[in-house]
């Protein structure tokens, strides 16, 4: 039996040229398609981080809101107490008018802690414990002007309702002022530099993603 040698070797090299090829296109498409799933579940990461990020930085913003007009509305009850008899002479209108700072205080005070206790998952152990310590110190300086008749007189006692020890007028307005222009503020400039913090990081992950 007499074999072609020449055809014979080129038959093989032939075969195997084709199954190289089968088996590199073969491969160059599955690569295609892990790195097409890759893409995909690399975009869908993203966009939950990217709502993630959207939703914190909504929830910081609505309690920073909160926070501020409960501040405010504080800062309006102290200032008229402290300042009543040139505030408000007549009884019976300074009356009203306490009972009308103090329903705002107490309605921005239910509103900032039901909000708070329902969205803390979005903050860091950190300043869930200063946001907590925050709303605590303004609903004892609520309750101190509440329940007291200071703006009167600075001489008499009142019971403190953090320490439960009594303390004059002008002590409780010392550490509502402390409260007001310094704790609270500082409170505040941690949730602005968390906000900020948040969107910063977003836009660095969307330059990546880009």
């Amino acid at each position: 039996m007499n074999i072609d040698w020449l055809q014979f070797i080129t038959t093989i090299l032939t075969s195997g040229l084709i199954s190289a090829f089968l088996t590199g296109f073969w491969l160059n498409g599955r690569t295609e398609k892990i790195k097409a799933q890759l893409q995909e579940k690399l975009y869908e990461f993203q966009t939950k981080f990217s709502w993630f990020h959207q939703k914190q930085a909504d929830t910081i913003a609505e309690i920073y809101s909160l926070l501020s007009k409960y501040e405010q509305s504080l800062k309006e009850l102290v200032k008229f107490k402290k300042h009543r008899n040139r505030l408000c002479k007549d009884e019976e209108n300074y009356q009203a008018r306490i009972i009308e700072y103090e329903r705002r205080c107490r309605e921005n005070d239910i509103n900032l802690s039901d909000a708070f206790n329902e969205k803390e998952i979005f903050f860091t152990d950190a300043n869930i414990k200063l946001i907590n310590e925050t709303i605590k110190k303004m609903q004892s300086c609520l309750a101190s002007f509440s329940f007291s008749d200071l703006g009167k007189s600075g001489n008499y006692e009142f019971i403190n309702p953090e320490t439960n020890e009594q303390i004059s007028a002008d002590a409780i307005f010392e550490i509502s002022n402390k409260l007001l222009f310094i704790e609270i503020p500082k409170a505040k400039q941690t949730l602005k530099d968390e906000f900020h913090n948040i969107l910063s990081t977003e836009n660095s992950n969307k330059l990546r993603g880009k």
